[in-house]
């Protein structure tokens, strides 16, 4: 039966393709023949795409992974101070910035502004002047007639110590001070001094300044809290000299 029927079909075949010179349409056996192929191609292109996704997806872990090692090693290098990320090498400038800073503050120069009218008029509150320190170490020793900073006898003098005093030097180790009748006398002689404020108003015996010492007195003599008041100042507490 299986014969006879194969036959009749390839008769009917054979007579559709002369008369319309087309072929006619497979049968179902020839889908699953050639299905079959198709299907296991589209299995292979289905494999070799999840081997790319798979071997995508190691890169891109790969690559997370080291992305994770480089910002970890960035970090180190890093300082968090209050909130804020700060480099090393940012640290180390500002360190050499506040060292050379201070340094040059402490042993060549400073700044100082004037705080009261004690050296009125040739200082006014608020002028402001340099205070430099290396005259006094390399050159010469103080002299009558500068004006200096020092720190006063009641201040701790130390580093930190910012409380100082600005007046002018009228006479040094040795010499001998007074105050009477209006004018400053110096080794008995009285001393012209166009730069006052005014003449004093007070009495200040005399006296012989000791050695290491000079005697200062502000400008504004009747409003400054000076040699009158304190006595001589040692040379050792003398800040610098000032420049204008």
């Amino acid at each position: 039966m299986l014969a006879i029927r194969s036959g009749f079909q390839a008769t009917k075949s054979f007579r559709h393709r002369l008369s319309t010179g087309v072929a006619p349409r497979p049968t179902n056996s020839t889908y699953r023949t050639v299905g079959t192929p198709l299907n296991c191609t589209n299995k292979a292109q289905d494999s070799s795409s999840s081997k790319e996704t798979s071997s995508s997806s190691s890169s891109q872990g790969g690559d997370s992974s080291s992305s994770s090692s480089s910002s970890s090693g960035d970090d180190d290098n890093y300082f968090k101070v209050l909130g804020l990320k700060i480099g090393k090498d940012d640290v180390i400038t500002i360190t050499l910035a506040l060292a050379i800073s201070y340094g040059i503050r402490w042993f060549i120069a400073e700044p100082r502004f004037i705080p009261s009218l004690s050296m009125y008029p040739t200082f006014d509150i608020g002028d402001r002047l340099i205070a430099e320190k290396l005259t006094y170490k390399f050159s010469r020793p103080p002299a009558a007639g500068d004006v200096i900073i020092f720190h006063p006898p009641f201040g701790n003098g130390g580093v930190l110590d910012d409380n100082v005093f600005i007046k002018r030097i009228v006479a040094v180790e040795g010499d001998t001070v007074e105050v009477h009748d209006g004018t400053l006398f110096v080794n008995g002689q009285p001393r012209t001094e166009p730069f006052i404020n005014e003449k004093p108003a007070y009495v200040l015996n005399k006296q012989t300044i000791p050695p290491g010492d000079v005697f200062v007195m502000g400008d504004n003599r009747n409003n400054s809290y000076d040699g009158h008041v304190l006595g001589s100042t040692p040379h050792g507490e003398h800040s610098g000299a000032s420049s204008f």
